[in-house]
């Protein structure tokens, strides 16, 4: 499924005729049972919003202001996606057609089916099942959902803290952590991340991106968060799509990576695909360039004294990536189209990241179970 973020500006998906909800109560999803060839057949019920616009409350759905009906300051970051009034509704993502499709930049533009998650606990039966007629049968697995609302309901839409709002009365309050970032007042806090050093069918090229916030001609595998209801394998397929259009196979776990920065576990992966296919960088926004690199392209840089060496100055680059700052992404600069004769081509992580340890032992053929000279993925053991 693609993301949007889901704002006041780019509110379409709820109000689309095309959205649907999947409904729970008290974690457990809302059903439909049929009968087909003799036998009972129970789907998730895929709920139109249209007929829950009783229940969703007033509009805004999305960036809520102080009083209701009212819409929040564009200038408040913090407000722009907030629901605090209402029962809590989770948009999920849209499910995009199977057609290869142009990506939009607008979210009236969008095609595919939106989903949104709405948790219904504190809806009276009588009125909820009033407003509903007929459901959708399209498969939609319901642990995503659930985790996404189950979130909401133990932490709040702002992980239960309201000192962010402007007219909240906080003034000897400090300001709320998490706004500069992703929190979570759980104990430990472990977000995981998958590395993915993707590799053609051959084993001779390696797919690697160069982030927006890179320093210049710094060049990694490519990586990403999972989400709520993900196996590793499946984040490692969605990411890669998202960030290069290139749809991997043989998905393969290499090694993890504890990253305390500030709460990451790096999943280190190996993946297949083929070369082939058209590579672009605009289905998520993150990746200024993306390309495949020979072996002996890679080995070339691993053998230079820069070749994995990250400036000190450019170490600030990847702390404010980290914290999602908009100036890391000046500061990074173009790609450099001609490095200096004495430099090499590109860089790459050193081995102390685990996107290092992936790209050297690919290029030095040090892979357990992967040879350089493998043919496709019939040599790639122990894949997930």
């Amino acid at each position: 499924m693609a993301s949007l973020q889901v704002s006041q500006v780019g509110r379409a998906p709820i109000v689309s005729s095309a959205a649907r909800c999947v409904i729970f109560r008290g974690g457990e999803p809302l059903v439909v049972n049929s009968t087909q060839d003799g036998r009972t057949v129970i789907t998730l019920a895929k709920v139109p919003s249209a007929e829950l616009r009783t229940v969703l409350g007033e509009e805004p759905f999305f960036g809520q202001g102080q009083h209701p009906g009212e819409i929040a300051a564009q200038d408040i970051k913090v407000l722009q996606s907030a629901r605090w009034r209402g029962p809590n509704l989770v948009f999920l993502g849209v499910e995009e057609p199977d057609s290869e499709l142009s990506t939009p930049t607008n979210a009236q533009d969008v095609r595919g089916t939106p989903y949104f998650a709405l948790d219904a606990t504190d809806i009276p039966t009588d009125d909820l099942l009033s407003t509903l007629s007929v459901s959708e049968s399209q498969r939609l697995e319901f642990a995503e959902p659930r985790s996404a609302t189950a979130k909401l309901s133990s932490f709040g839409w702002k992980l239960s803290c309201t000192s962010v709002l402007p007219w909240a009365k906080n003034q000897e309050k400090p300001p709320c952590p998490s706004s500069s970032g992703l929190h979570n007042y759980m104990h430990p806090r472990t977000d995981a991340v998958v590395i993915t050093a993707v590799l053609d069918e051959t084993g001779d090229r390696i797919l690697l991106g160069r982030n927006k916030k890179f320093p210049s001609a710094f060049y990694s595998t490519l990586a990403g968060f999972l989400e709520p209801g993900e196996s590793f394998e499946d984040a490692v397929k969605r990411e890669i799509w998202e960030e290069s259009h290139v749809k991997v196979h043989e998905v393969r776990y290499h090694s993890g990576q504890p990253w305390p920065y500030p709460a990451n576990l790096m999943i280190g992966c190996y993946a297949s695909a083929d070369s082939s296919q058209t590579i672009r960088t605009d289905l998520d926004n993150e990746l200024e360039d993306a390309k495949w690199f020979t072996r002996e392209e890679v080995l070339s840089v691993l053998a230079h004294p820069d070749g994995t060496n990250i400036r000190r100055r450019e170490y600030k680059n990847f702390d404010e990536a980290q914290d999602h700052s908009t100036k890391a992404a000046a500061a990074a600069g173009p790609i450099d189209p001609q490095p200096p004769n004495d430099q090499p081509s590109i860089r790459v992580p050193p081995k102390s990241a685990i996107a290092g340890v992936l790209i050297s032992q690919w290029a030095k053929g040090e892979v357990p179970g992967l040879s350089p000279n493998y043919s496709g993925a019939t040599s790639l053991k122990g894949k997930m």
